[in-house]
């Protein structure tokens, strides 16, 4: 399998640089899987930690796909204000472009914790400790009041706070997730001396960033920024300021996904219920505010 998915992986990138119609639109979704499909044989090849549990058909890989369309459609819709981004050549059949971007979405939590996996398997800062120290409730609390405030000021004055909306999360649900003992927090391991995961999660969306942007700018159907004040000096289509975003998101999206995994996991049936209904919820608000700012605008 991990020949297989590095074929599939080498032929998008060879479609791409031949300018192949087909693979230039399909070009995130097609790369993309296959580079995680890569990244998770390669794992479990190993006896590495993996993002996706077997069977392959579960419900928990279900999970982990639709709450990671459900929490990008959250910074698609931030994006409806701040106007950060747009996309181009999109496909108008919506029996095409539909499917096409959910399943876009949906790589985004997977190929983070793909990375931190490979990055955990190949010890990257494994032997690395700090002094132990105490998270107080207070101390919890202020961090919850600064995420409020980072996740709402956009809101306000997206041309002038829009950096915000990278980060916001993580102060506001990390101590959350702290606070449901989850050994997989962030906060939890750094308490304990243990800074390893929040920087192998730098690493991680500092990775996927660099090839989010890669295969992006060869492709026909992609994003394109428009970023105020920093959206000059490029690398790809992002501005160069930009891959500063990266690393920060690694980290928020990670925390998304360990929050509505906690939750999900701590609520009874009528509990998961609501929580999923949330999720469609945010996919079909996403969909047409997507499509009309920024696919079709």
């Amino acid at each position: 399998m991990i020949l297989l998915f590095a074929i599939a992986f080498l032929a998008v990138v060879a479609g791409l640089a031949l300018k192949i119609p087909f693979v230039q639109t399909y070009a995130y979704p097609l790369g993309w899987w296959s580079l995680i499909g890569f990244l998770e044989s390669l794992c479990r090849r190993y006896g590495w930690a993996t993002a996706f549990s077997r069977p392959i058909l579960s419900r928990r890989n279900a999970a982990l796909c639709f709450f990671s369309a459900a929490l990008w459609g959250i910074f698609e819709l931030y994006d409806v204000l701040i106007a950060n981004w747009h996309y181009v050549a999109v496909p108008e059949n919506p029996w095409i472009w539909m499917p096409n971007t959910f399943l876009s979405f949906a790589t985004v939590m997977p190929a983070i914790l793909a990375f931190e996996n490979l990055l955990s398997g190949l010890h990257a800062f494994a032997c690395l400790e700090t002094r132990r120290f105490d998270l107080t409730e207070n101390f919890l609390s202020l961090l919850v009041v600064l995420g409020w405030t980072l996740t709402i000021l956009p809101l306000t004055q997206p041309e002038l706070f829009f950096p915000f909306v990278w980060g916001g999360f993580t102060f506001l649900l990390e101590p959350w997730n702290y606070r449901m003992r989850d050994p997989h927090s962030i906060l939890r391991q750094a308490s304990e001396g243990r800074p390893g995961l929040f920087l192998r999660l730098l690493g991680s969306g500092f990775l996927c960033g660099f090839l989010w942007e890669s295969l992006n700018y060869f492709a026909t159907t992609k994003w394109i920024y428009t970023v105020p004040v920093i959206g000059h000096w490029k690398v790809f289509e992002m501005p160069v300021a930009g891959y500063v975003g990266f690393p920060v998101f690694g980290v928020e999206a990670y925390v998304m996904y360990r929050f509505a995994f906690n939750l999900y996991e701590r609520c009874k049936p009528a509990g998961r219920f609501l929580l999923l209904l949330l999720g469609f919820l945010l996919i079909a608000m996403t969909f047409p505010a997507v499509a009309q700012h920024s696919f079709f605008r």
